[in-house]
């Protein structure tokens, strides 16, 4: 059966779960969510999908879900593949570790960055706090000199192996390269561009990126 997604594919978070669904081969189609227009805080969609009106959610086989992270944890277990958790526990401690990290620090860090220095303006009017980017800056740069250190160990963010970890990153580090000019944090830390360079290289992530001009 088809999995439906429903989100945009300009969401980073939405790019997520297409990565997920790309990288396991799996059917789905796409249910556009017009964000500018709201339709992600309508009546039918809180009902129907998410209860807090954000998007991705998804339904497979009458299953629903939401929220990215969970719907990606979602679909490597019930479809083996590429992408399954690790089952040694060691390697499953640096995985956990690894996507800890990215939920805590480095997530909230760009996503922030991009409220301000992005949507704000768009949004409210007002013009991004100096003072509010300049920190957030500082908390960007605290996890990007710790994923350098990581990858002095590893060839992936949790391991030798790429793993759901990176798919989690790969949209955000996008978002961060292309939309917010931060190229320069990225290549000043040669490990993390060696890393970025193979990342982004992804024929599941170049294809979803075709997609998403698509439909632009």
């Amino acid at each position: 059966m088809t999995i439906t997604v429903y989100g945009a594919t300009y969401s980073t978070r939405t790019q997520r779960v297409l990565l997920v669904l790309e990288k396991l081969g799996l059917v789905f189609e796409i249910k556009d969510i017009d964000l500018a227009k709201g339709e992600h805080r309508s009546h039918d969609f809180i009902a129907a999908h998410h209860p807090f009106g954000k998007v991705p959610a998804i339904e497979d086989d009458g299953v629903k879900i939401f929220e990215s992270r969970a719907i990606a944890r979602y679909l490597v277990n019930k479809y083996p593949g590429p992408l399954s958790l690790p089952r040694d526990s060691a390697t499953l401690a640096d995985f956990e570790v690894a996507a800890s990290v990215d939920y805590a620090y480095f997530e909230p860090a760009v996503s922030k960055l991009g409220w301000e220095k992005l949507f704000k303006k768009f949004i409210t009017g007002q013009e991004a706090d100096t003072g509010v980017v300049s920190q957030l800056e500082g908390e960007l740069r605290d996890v990007l000199d710790y994923y350098e250190n990581v990858l002095a160990q590893r060839t992936w963010l949790a391991g030798q192996e790429f793993s759901l970890v990176d798919v989690f990153h790969i949209p955000w580090f996008n978002f961060l390269y292309t939309k917010l000019g931060y190229e320069e944090e990225i290549q000043s830390r040669p490990r993390l561009a060696a890393w970025w360079a193979k990342a982004s290289q992804d024929s599941a992530w170049k294809k979803i990126l075709g997609e998403q001009h698509r439909n632009s």
